[in-house]
């Protein structure tokens, strides 16, 4: 009898066991937890760094350069004065500026500086010529930066020897072999060939070719654009 009444009870005991276990398994189920070690891991979702960056970026407190400078009041366009620009004019016809491209019409780019490009105005010539043509400095002066840019692709910019005056050469196939910063050119030396890097549509390969005068600051990329046509040609 007595075996008989603790067989039951072991038998009560281990169903009760049973039960507290499924109920608190359940309880853990409804809570969204599960039961294996990870399981912190598991509940919330993992970010990859991009998914990061995403979420980064495009937060209303979060200002990319490109925004902060849209955000900024555009500064005045500079100008010359008339005066400033017939004296410019006269110490570039006294350069004796030669073309940057070898036997072409110069009247091909006449009003080309006055062209719209968009709602900016081209301040530039275009030298349309076969890839690969060669590109000569105007006058002997000095690299004063090679640049590679979005819009100009590989971009040369060629100071005087006074450094009052910056010749932009853009959208070239390559340099010419040797080109470096602070380099002295000589007048008719090859410093770079047609092409069509940057923005230039790819089956129109020409120069982008302008000229600018300088503030004392001596900024390369900071210039007054005067007209190519009037400063090369003969009139």
């Amino acid at each position: 009898m007595v075996s008989t009444i603790s067989i039951a009870l072991s038998f009560n005991e281990k169903h009760l066991h049973i039960k507290f276990f499924l109920a608190l398994s359940i309880l853990l189920c409804a809570d969204g937890v599960s039961a294996s070690p990870d399981s912190t891991l598991r509940s919330s979702p993992v970010q990859s760094p991009k998914t990061q960056h995403l979420q980064t970026t495009n937060s209303s407190s979060v200002q990319s350069p490109q925004s902060t400078k849209q955000a900024k009041k555009k500064e005045p366009e500079k100008t010359l004065s008339e005066a400033e620009k017939k004296a410019a004019y006269s110490a570039l016809k006294a350069l004796h500026l030669r073309s940057p491209i070898d036997g072409f019409d110069l009247n091909r780019i006449k009003g080309a500086y006055y062209e719209k490009r968009g709602q900016d105005q081209h301040n530039a010539a275009d030298f349309v010529v076969e890839r690969n043509t060669p590109v000569h400095a105007v006058t002997k002066g000095k690299i004063a930066k090679l640049f590679l840019s979005k819009a100009g692709g590989i971009t040369i910019y060629l100071f005087d020897p006074s450094e009052r005056f910056v010749f932009y050469y853009a959208h070239l196939e390559k340099y010419a072999d040797g080109l470096e910063e602070g380099k002295t050119v000589q007048r008719g030396e090859i410093i770079g060939y047609v092409g069509t890097s940057g923005n230039a549509p790819p089956d129109s390969p020409h120069l982008h070719f302008s000229i600018g005068v300088l503030d004392q600051s001596k900024k390369w990329w900071d210039a007054v654009e005067v007209d190519p046509y009037e400063v090369l040609s003969d009139k």
